[in-house]
């Protein structure tokens, strides 16, 4: 799936009506009349008919039918022709096809629901409670424009888990996309703070945020995948603003007819419209599939959002010892900073050292090679910070199976090197035994989780006696005899053949 890339602010889409754009704006203007926004109603077709459309809609129930645009604009005043632009500049952001049905649907849901509650509440002016929660799901549709499919996919997942899977994709969350397109085409900022907020935790202030607020989560019954208990935490939340369960429940078997009758005002499908019972006589076919889908995107979010706030934490705590440790220049360039043991700069300084004092003082020198087995598995089946716990377990374990003077370091990935001074083949392999018995021994604690772990290890030596090599050919020997243990079914030691020539 292509991941869109977010939207710089104050980018605005683009709109087919100019009109609608220029009505919405001019509507939120001081002293703005009915006869100035009817005169440029007139002058675009499309919006004419939106008009006439939404006054003689079933879903707004007026009961009569109005046929000269002048006269609908005066029933429906500023205010309604704001909320006609809207629903047009909705429109030419909806895109064409199934999945417009899909986010156009969930748009219409969250404004009925709106003015549904607004009604039920004695709230004045419900049409403009509608107009909040159409744009509720602005932002959802500007994330379309950008990628289609990443949008649907947010708008397949149960609403309380969008924000969190957008901030995963990379996205902005939708309801700060849609406050600021709605800042942009300067709504009230009573509407903007409303849609800004309507994912927050709790309800917040003011009667239009909440009112928001709820019609996301009546929304959000329909769309959960598990209905009941949806709906009985949506009762106890209107039970709180004092709305009783059965006008709860009037709204909610309002809205999937008024959903579909809005639609028409709009001049578009949105398909089959169930209402409760019905979602819940379809829910054993689709909850298996839904369930395990959501599952495990939820997992994965959570996991990928723990590991961010770890990574964080670590950073802040590695920035907090190195202040406290004032560790020098030269000291910070030589330490691996996962595992605080030397790197591959120290390794290969140490073994030049190595193997210089070898060939002066006549000495053998071993060099151990150690791979992690599986590791690739481990980071896929339990994540990256499990990995990284697993490779500070495994470096203490190798410190604390060396011999003083032994210098042990991190070469990479999940690959260890030992520099064994004096250490000829018999006693190279006794050591790499302990290493490799530590580590199998290590029982790794992430997450209620206990994590086990082998490894293979290489050994290439050079007699007292020569022939002497490079650091390069030791490693190639070394390396080379780690492949054999691979090969022989990992979590062993093999020797390297000696050294066939010289330099």
């Amino acid at each position: 799936m292509p991941v869109p890339k977010r939207e710089p602010r104050g980018s605005e889409p683009q709109f087919a009506s100019a009109a609608a754009v220029q009505i919405v704006r001019e509507a939120a203007r001081a002293g703005v009349s009915v006869v100035d926004l009817a005169r440029l109603a007139v002058s675009d077709p499309a919006f004419a008919v939106r008009v006439l459309g939404l006054v003689n809609s079933p879903a707004l129930g007026r009961g009569r039918s109005i046929t000269d645009v002048n006269q609908a604009a005066n029933l429906l005043g500023v205010r309604g022709l704001q909320t006609v632009g809207l629903s047009l500049v909705l429109s030419d952001l909806v895109p064409l096809g199934a999945d417009g049905e899909l986010l156009l649907a969930q748009s219409l849901r969250r404004g009925m629901a709106a003015r549904l509650l607004a009604s039920e509440l004695k709230v004045p002016d419900p049409d403009s409670h509608f107009t909040t929660g159409l744009l509720l799901d602005v932002g959802l549709l500007v994330h379309a424009g950008q990628s289609r499919s990443a949008a649907i996919e947010v708008a397949r997942l149960p609403a309380a888990h969008r924000v969190m899977y957008e901030e995963m994709l990379g996205l902005v969350a939708h309801p700060e996309a849609g406050a600021d397109l709605c800042r942009r085409l300067l709504l009230s900022e009573e509407t903007v703070q409303a849609i800004a907020r309507h994912h927050d935790a709790v309800a917040p202030e003011g009667i239009s945020a909440r009112i928001a607020w709820l019609a996301e989560r009546v929304a959000s019954v329909f769309e959960s995948g598990a209905i009941s208990p949806a709906r009985e935490q949506l009762i106890a939340q209107t039970s709180e603003i004092g709305m009783k369960a059965e006008q709860l429940d009037r709204v909610l078997n309002q809205l999937p007819s008024l959903v579909a009758a809005a639609a028409s005002a709009f001049q578009r499908e949105v398909g089959p419209q169930l209402d409760l019972n019905q979602l819940r006589d379809d829910a054993n076919t689709r909850l298996v599939d839904m369930n395990r889908q959501y599952e495990e995107t939820v997992t994965t979010l959570r996991r990928v959002l723990g590991e961010k706030e770890e990574l964080s934490r670590q950073l802040k705590e590695a920035n907090e010892a190195l202040a406290s440790a004032n560790l020098s220049l030269s000291e910070l360039a030589t330490t691996d900073a996962l595992t605080q043991m030397p790197n591959r700069r120290a390794l290969e300084e140490a073994l030049g050292r190595e193997l210089a004092r070898a060939e002066r003082e006549n000495v053998p020198l071993s060099f151990a090679v150690l791979d992690l087995d599986h590791f690739k598995r481990l980071n896929d089946e339990h994540g990256h910070l499990a990995g990284d716990e697993v490779l500070r377990a495994a470096s203490a374990a190798l410190r604390a199976t060396m011999r003083k003077g032994d210098l042990a370091a991190r070469f990479g990935g999940e690959e260890f090197c030992v520099v064994l001074p004096t250490a000829a083949t018999e006693g190279a392999m006794l050591a790499a035994r302990r290493f490799r018995l530590a580590i199998e021994r290590l029982e790794v604690e992430f997450q209620g989780k206990k994590l086990h772990v082998t490894v293979s290890v290489g050994v290439a030596t050079i007699p007292a006696v020569g022939p002497f090599e490079t650091a390069e050919q030791l490693f190639q020997r070394a390396d080379a005899a780690l492949y054999q243990a691979k090969h022989q079914g990992r979590n062993c030691a093999v020797a390297a053949a000696p050294c066939q020539h010289s330099v």
